[in-house]
Order: C-alpha cells, then sequence, then structure tokens
C-alpha cells in the first residue's frame, strides 16, 4: 500500500518534466544558483543527468502544445487506472472467501488492527507485494491473479489472506483517488497537481552507487496537497520519518533492509534509497542537508563536459568509468557501511591485481557520456559518446566505410543501413588477441575476455570469413512506400538496396541463385538500370532493376524506383557511419493504422480500448515529427551516436 502513491507521484513528476526552469532572479545563462540541484551533486560522482541553464521556454510550451493536441493525457492514466482496477477486483473474485461472502468481516478486523498499530497504510505490507505491483504497472496481471485460492506472494503469505484481500481493497480506493485528481487534466494540469512548471533544474546523480533525484517545485504546497487528498481520499497514510527539521516519506522496506525515502527540502523534491535503520547521518547526507564538501558545481566538471563535447547546457550527462573504480577501490565511507550492514554483506576488498586492471579498463573506456546538441521548435538534436583511448579509437576508424545513399535517404519514407570495411577486422582481431595472450587478464572477474579475445582472432581470421569480407562493405535499404494489403502476407512497398562491396560482379553471381536470369542482364559498372527477370520464388510483385559500378551493386523495387537508383549508388566519403536509419513522421502513422487493425482482432473490450488509445499516440507523434535520423560513428573520441528530429 505505502509503495503505490509515491511511485504514481515519483513517475509522474519524471513524466512530465520535460523542460528546465530559470534560475532565481539574479542569475544568468551558465551561472549556478546557491541551491541548485547542481550544488547537492558530489564532485566525484561517478554518473550526472542534470542541466546547468534552462530549456527555451518557446520549446517548452511547443511540446506541451503538441501533447496536449493528442488528448488529455490525464484521461489516458485515468484508462490505465481502470485497467489495475479490474485486475485487482479479479484477484479479489478468485479468493473463495470474498465470493463467499466471507471476506467483509475479515477485512474489517485487518483494517481495525491495523489502525491501532497507529499507522494503517502499515497493514498486510508484506502480502500486499503483488497488488502494489498491480497498480505500478509491474506485471501487473501475473501479480494480482492467482493461479487458484493457495497461491502466495513472495514472501509466502497466502493472496487469498483476509490481509491480502484488504489490501488489495485499499489498493482499489487508492487508484480510485488518483484517478479523480488525473482525470480531465492536460499535461499542465498534471504538472499543477506535483507542484511543478513547464521549467525547472533536475538532477539525477550517485552518492557513490546511491541514486538520488532533485528537482525544483515551483509549488511545494500543490504536491504536499496533492499527496494529502490522496491518502484521506484512500483512506490510507504515507509511513513518515523525521531528520532534523525535514519532514519525509518512507515506503516499501518489508524485508528490514532498504527502503524508498522522499522529502520535499526547501523548494525540492528529493527522492533516493537509504537502508530501513539509517542513521541521522546517512539520512542528512541523502536529501542534501549536509552538502557535499566539493560539487559538481564547484568543480565546473558538467560545464567542462559540456564545452569539450559541444552539448548544449540544457541537459547533459555522464558514466565515469575512473570515478567508478575509485569508488570500488576506496575503504567503505559510512554511507557504505550502512547499506552494506543493512543488506547483510561486505564491500570486496580488490586485490593490487584487480585494482590495477579495473583501472586499465577505465583508461581504455573512460567514459559514456550524452548531450543535447541542438533544441528548438524546429530540431532536436542528441549526441551519446563512449570514449576510448586515443590509440583504440585510431583502429576502431579503421574500420569505417562509406555507406551508399546517405543522402538520397533524406527523402525517404524510411531507411536502415550498416556500413564497415570487413576487410580490416581480421588484423584488428589478432592485434588485441595477440596483445591479450601475451599479456591476459588475471583478476578472476575479468579472465573472460581472454577467451573472448582468442574467439573473436579465430572467427575473424576464419577462411570463409577472409573470402567473404571483401564482398561487402556496406548496406542500405532506402524505402519509399509501405502500404499493407489485408489479403497480402507482406505490403506493397518501393525501396533501392545499395550493397557497396570490392567486387560486385561476385555478389551479381550469388544473387543468380534467386533469379538464374539475373547473369545474362549484361550487367556493366556504368550504373546504367536494367529491368531484372520475374522471380516467381520471390513474394514481390511490383516491377524490378539492377544497376552496378565498381564498388557498389543496386537492386531497386517498385515502378519509378529506377530512376532513384543512381543516386542510392553515391557515396560522400565524409559519411561512414557504422549504421545509419530513419524515417518520416507518417510512418507513426503506418503503426498506428497497425495496432488499430490489430485491436478489431482483440476480444477484450479494454485490450482494444488500450491499443486503440496507443494508436492515437503513434497519431499524435505523426503529427509533429518530421523527420527523426539516427546514425552510429567511429570517430577520435571513440564510438558515438547521434540523433536528430526534425520538427514540424
Amino acid at each position: 500500500m505505502r509503495k503505490i502513491l509515491p511511485c504514481l507521484l515519483a513517475v509522474g513528476i519524471v513524466a512530465i518534466t520535460g523542460c528546465k526552469k530559470e534560475g532565481p532572479a539574479g542569475s544568468g545563462p551558465g551561472v549556478v544558483a546557491a541551491d541548485d540541484p547542481l550544488t547537492f551533486v558530489p564532485a566525484d560522482t561517478p554518473y550526472v543527468i542534470a542541466n546547468i541553464d534552462p530549456q527555451p521556454a518557446d520549446v517548452g510550451n511547443y511540446w506541451i502544445g503538441k501533447l496536449d493536441k493528442g488528448g488529455k493525457v490525464g484521461d489516458i492514466y485515468s484508462h490505465q487506472i481502470d485497467a489495475a482496477i479490474k485486475l485487482i477486483a479479479n484477484a479479489n473474485a478468485n479468493c473463495p472467501q470474498a465470493s463467499a461472502g466471507g471476506g467483509g468481516g475479515a477485512m474489517q478486523d485487518a483494517s481495525a488492527s491495523a489502525s491501532d498499530s497507529g499507522d494503517a497504510g502499515d497493514q498486510a505490507d508484506a502480502a500486499g507485494e503483488a497488488s502494489s505491483q498491480a497498480a505500478d504497472g509491474t506485471n501487473a496481471a501475473a501479480a494480482v491473479a492467482p493461479a487458484d485460492a493457495s497461491a502466495t506472494t513472495a514472501s509466502g503469505e497466502d493472496k487469498c489472506s483476509a490481509a491480502s484481500i484488504a489490501e488489495r481493497e485499499k489498493m482499489t480506493k487508492l487508484l480510485g483517488a488518483v484517478k479523480e485528481e488525473v482525470a480531465g487534466k492536460d499535461v499542465k494540469g498534471l504538472m499543477d497537481l506535483a507542484g511543478i512548471v513547464p521549467q525547472t533544474h533536475a538532477a539525477i546523480f550517485g552518492i557513490g552507487l546511491v541514486p538520488v533525484m532533485r528537482i525544483e517545485l515551483a509549488k511545494p504546497d500543490n504536491l504536499r496537497a496533492t499527496i494529502g487528498r490522496l491518502e484521506t481520499k484512500s483512506g490510507s497514510k504515507l509511513a513518515t520519518g523525521k531528520v532534523g527539521n525535514l519532514d519525509f516519506w518512507r515506503f516499501g522496506g518489508d524485508d528490514g533492509k532498504l527502503e524508498v525515502v522522499m522529502a520535499i527540502s526547501g523548494k525540492q523534491f528529493v527522492a533516493t534509497i537509504a537502508p530501513v535503520k539509517a542513521s541521522d547521518a546517512d539520512l542528512k547526507t541523502l536529501f542534501g542537508l549536509d552538502k557535499p564538501k566539493k560539487s559538481l558545481a564547484d568543480s565546473g566538471d558538467l560545464a567542462a563536459l559540456n564545452q569539450k563535447m559541444k552539448y548544449l547546457s540544457y541537459g547533459s550527462g555522464y558514466f565515469d568509468s575512473a570515478k567508478l573504480v575509485a569508488v570500488l577501490k576506496a575503504p567503505p565511507t559510512p554511507l557504505e557501511t550502512s547499506f552494506l550492514t543493512a543488506i547483510g554483506e561486505k564491500k570486496p576488498q580488490l586485490d593490487a591485481v584487480c585494482a590495477g586492471e579495473y583501472s586499465q579498463l577505465a583508461a581504455a573506456w573512460p567514459r559514456a557520456s550524452f548531450g543535447y546538441t541542438d533544441l528548438s521548435t524546429q530540431h532536436m538534436g542528441l549526441r551519446m559518446v563512449l570514449e576510448t583511448r586515443a590509440d583504440i579509437a585510431k583502429d576502431l576508424m579503421t574500420l569505417r566505410a562509406p555507406l551508399p545513399g546517405m543522402a538520397a535517404a533524406q527523402n525517404a519514407l524510411v531507411d536502415f543501413g550498416f556500413s564497415a570495411d570487413l576487410t580490416k577486422l581480421p588484423s584488428l582481431a589478432t592485434k588485441y588477441a595477440d596483445a591479450t595472450a601475451k599479456s591476459p587478464w588475471k583478476c578472476p572477474a575479468l579472465v573472460g575476455f581472454n577467451q573472448s579475445a582468442e574467439q573473436m582472432k579465430s572467427a575473424a581470421t576464419n577462411p570463409g570469413f577472409a573470402g567473404y569480407a571483401p564482398m561487402f562493405h556496406g548496406f542500405h535499404a532506402i524505402v519509399d512506400k509501405i502500404e499493407p494489403k489485408d489479403a497480402q502476407p507482406i505490403p506493397d512497398f518501393s525501396a533501392v538496396i545499395a550493397i557497396s562491396s570490392d567486387n560486385p560482379a561476385s555478389l551479381l553471381a550469388l544473387a543468380s541463385s534467386a533469379s538464374p536470369g539475373i547473369v545474362n542482364l549484361g550487367l556493366k559498372p556504368d550504373g546504367v538500370a536494367k529491368p531484372l527477370p520475374a522471380m516467381p520464388n520471390l513474394p514481390v510483385q511490383a516491377p524490378m532493376f539492377a544497376a552496378m559500378t565498381d564498388k557498389i551493386l543496386a537492386i531497386a523495387i517498385g515502378a519509378g524506383e529506377d530512376a532513384k537508383i543512381a543516386d542510392a549508388m553515391k557515396t560522400d566519403p565524409a559519411q561512414q557511419p557504422v549504421f545509419a536509419g530513419g524515417g518520416r513522421g507518417e510512418v507513426y502513422h503506418l503503426i498506428a493504422d497497425m495496432m488499430r487493425k490489430n485491436a478489431q482482432s482483440m476480444g477484450d473490450a479494454e485490450a482494444q480500448q488500450s491499443m486503440q488509445e496507443q494508436a492515437a499516440v503513434m497519431d499524435m507523434y505523426a503529427g509533429f515529427i518530421k523527420r527523426v535520423d539516427i546514425t552510429t560513428e567511429l570517430t577520435e573520441q571513440g564510438i558515438e551516436l547521434h540523433e536528430g528530429v526534425s520538427l514540424q
């Protein structure tokens, strides 16, 4: 019972916080206020997601407006809550004492017992685990629908016990209260329930390995009032605690080990994990009552990352391998000791060998980072980088190969492709396998790398692989049309498929196994498209064409696609992604149509409604997304992923 209300609130706050808040009066771009969430983030945190500056207000308003055009978000939540309530009702209906009318008195007894203990929300927590899962959406059907009356919870209690039934009845009341709060509300209405505004500062970070979330609240009393109303309507109170002058909510911890704790500290919502028997010192550290000696705001590390990686200050973050290794190597802190004691463990002591090899790994792959590279009402860009040592990055870059048709794909309905110079892989695999054999990993946790390196070498130097590697450097499917047909197993489509190779003629010879007549086309490496003979063994009725250059073989499927072959075979040395894919916003309409078609075949009315709602969300995306493009590249920095979203 106590678990669900905070979960719904926390998830709701995160889900509808899409933009950042301007700093207090007197602040400006790049200026971090004294109470900014960044000032609570330890400078040595191994991971963080945060923002330094607010996102532009027009961007936040744009997204909120687009989301609201898709319908009231609160109503979508309401329908999901109805489904959870039905699952709970079905679970109770499967219990003999409930169906026989014997559950009422038992439930009253359980409630009275809980009230006598001073915390109605505490009753039957262990027995109510399944109903809690039903409300927060984790494996709901399995959680609340016992196969028989003897089904038990994970803790061993009978799901059909009086306490379990009472717990689910209370859960129904809580869900009903939440539904009453969110029904009919748009995005800003939901945000108002949580006390946040369209722009806010936020940070998710680690104190050591312990995750902490901090979000600025514009109206803290709104969140308090929302929680109060839910408690009153549901008849269930959250368990509470106090450290210093800070009151906090607590839930979970049924096993007596760890629990989730939340508080409104000043004008910030804070959520984290704590030992059930946490000391005041632990709680003050976690809630930020005792700030770190040196914060991320003090060190400027996030700002430095943004400058180096060209990230915007509206939102970025990292996972730092070296800082993680430092946590693992260091003696346990008082906070770590409290956590380890709670779970009955001790911090593993790394010997000199393991400590050294972990540091080697951290040096080779020091950091993963990400951030916005563009953010406006017309376009959003995101970059993610898995950084690696310079010599490793240089080796990886030898695998790059131009992907044909990158420019042509920009006008396609959808495209996807891969490229790599596979002829370089054997020597690269041999280099690292031999180096590993010369100086093998010795730490027990890492010795598996020795075998992996040898296996990679064996696969890459296999004669069969070596024979086929020159035949393939890239594949790019550029699809211009997809039209599903009821009477066809596959939809009608038009596309050009371009394959780059050192020897396109050998690919042509392989293709003759599917169409023996293809070798008689007389294709020359001149890029001229020629019609392909009929292929009765393929489920494709559209006209097909083929063309070839000295480096690329292309196949066009569909009327008029032969005119696009020339552009599909063009390459740009500056564009050599390992992967590229994307599509126009109308692809979401296609997905929505398929969802609606699937919904028609569903026998359950609520399942149909759920599928229809998901289809409506896809249509909403189609209404404001013009195109999405994603590439993965090998660069001097390491392995990079770029995502761009053009907006209508």
